[in-house]
């Protein structure tokens, strides 16, 4: 460890170039307590990205409301474990008794100036009622981690990026969270920057198995921040939580869902809700009655975002054998600013898949990247089209070949040798780079196998 005279001879542009190179070394983080001047330089560069369990939400409030300087500086919040507790009717019993001249004059000789409560009391100032403040602060340290955050969301101006786990608990139609930042957004009407001005990117994870009664509405002004471009759901289970998010969704830009099984009807709605869409991540594995009908919605759907979209990944459950699939992308040409694309062969091709359908017809000259699931040998002549095609900016195709057969036989061969020398005729005539995998149903010897085969002809 470096002694603290040394350190403090740095210059603080060397010390910021250290930091910002190891940022995420504990070590590191340590040794910047040996130097004040160390620390008070690594103090705000830790802090651009938070990542915090539910009980260290008033540690960290604690910091940025007392050194608003610190406040400034987080730009990603990321709570791992997260619940609520007080409901807002109780703001309503709370006023009946207030007596807001006595009251706020003795939690001001409660709290002396420097403290933390004090510090919060003069944050929220200028931002809400006396009435509501003090309601506020009387629940920060009750088990209440809707007023928890609502404080430290409103008191950071810069943040960007807010993950959070949805374990809401509330049965009432709003929340303290929704109650504390609508009227913190009521109170600063008049002023340039809104409440969450800044936030970009909102990440909302729900915890697997929650009742899909439970919906987003006491999130609505997260949804609604005025820059809110990207959003992210894990274990969706109910439509109903995308409909709270429609009102809000004018202009996001990227979307990604993960659900075990989506409603299309909402997806194709919250899709056609964002007019900028330029992003478009979808894995819903689990089993739909009709996934023909499923893609015909949100293909549809899809289509109306052709002029925006510049990345597409659709993940879905496997076709059962032999099922016919006739909902697809019959010309994708008029994505024409698609760079990135991953779907089932059959999105494109059909199932089963028809001989006549060439990619190097169906997919946007745009493409950079092609990663294709489910694949069928059907895919050799059709994957070929692209070579003499002219894609110019395409640098890597990938497939998938799952499930091709029970075990190894003279057709998984004949399929694995096409593959190498398709690698090579993309390698030689476009300078692209195909990667593919390839498993037989249910032999892991026989995926060996083909691993053992692959390494050496490759």
């Amino acid at each position: 460890m470096a002694s603290q005279d040394c350190i403090s001879k740095l210059p603080n542009e060397l010390l910021l170039l250290i930091l910002e190179k190891f940022a995420h070394k504990r070590d590191l983080k340590s040794h910047s307590l040996v130097s004040r001047k160390f620390h008070g330089i690594a103090r705000p560069l830790f802090y651009k990205e938070c990542n915090i369990r539910y009980n260290q939400v008033i540690p960290l409030t604690k910091d940025v409301t007392t050194q608003p300087d610190l406040a400034k500086k987080v730009q990603v919040l990321n709570i791992v474990a997260y619940d609520t507790g007080t409901a807002p009717s109780a703001f309503e019993t709370f006023c009946e008794t207030l007596d807001e001249t006595n009251d706020q004059s003795s939690f001001l000789a409660r709290h002396a100036e420097g403290t933390f409560m004090r510090a919060a009391y003069d944050q929220l100032s200028n931002k809400v009622n006396a009435s509501f403040k003090l309601f506020w602060l009387s629940r920060l340290f009750t088990d209440c981690a809707e007023a928890h955050l609502a404080l430290l969301v409103s008191v950071l101006p810069q943040l960007r990026t807010l993950k959070i786990r949805f374990d809401w608990i509330n049965d009432q139609e709003t929340s303290f969270l929704q109650l504390a930042l609508e009227k913190v957004a009521k109170a600063r009407s008049a002023q340039p920057l809104q409440i969450l001005g800044e936030l970009r990117a909102l990440n909302v994870e729900v915890p697997v198995g929650m009742s899909p009664d439970y919906t987003f509405s006491p999130m609505a002004p997260l949804f609604g921040a005025p820059r809110l471009r990207m959003l992210s759901i894990s274990n969706l289970n109910s439509p109903r939580m995308l409909s709270d998010v429609l009102p809000g969704a004018l202009a996001i830009n990227s979307i990604t869902i993960k659900a075990s099984v989506l409603d299309p009807v909402f997806l194709g709605a919250f899709i056609r809700a964002c007019p900028h869409l330029k992003a478009l991540s979808i894995v819903c594995g689990g089993r739909t009655d009709d996934l023909n009908d499923w893609f015909k919605i949100v293909t549809a759907a899809i289509r109306t975002r052709a002029a925006t979209l510049q990345v597409l990944s659709l993940t879905t459950q496997f076709l059962d054998d032999g099922a016919h699939m006739d909902a697809r992308f019959d010309d994708m040409t008029e994505f024409a600013k698609l760079r990135s694309l991953k779907v089932p062969e059959h999105l494109l091709l059909g199932s089963p898949a028809h001989d006549a359908l060439l990619l190097g017809n169906i997919l946007p000259r745009s493409l950079e990247e092609l990663y294709l699931t489910q694949c069928t040998p059907k895919l050799l002549e059709s994957v070929k089209s692209i070579v003499s095609a002219g894609f110019l900016k395409l640098q890597k195709i990938s497939a998938e070949f799952d499930r091709v057969a029970p075990t190894i036989d003279d057709s998984v061969m004949a399929l694995a040798e096409s593959m190498v020398e398709l690698k090579k005729l993309y390698q030689e005539s476009m300078g692209v780079e195909l990667r593919w995998t390839m498993t037989t149903l249910t032999s892991l010897i026989a995926d060996a196998e083909l691993d053992d085969f692959f390494a050496e002809n490759i």
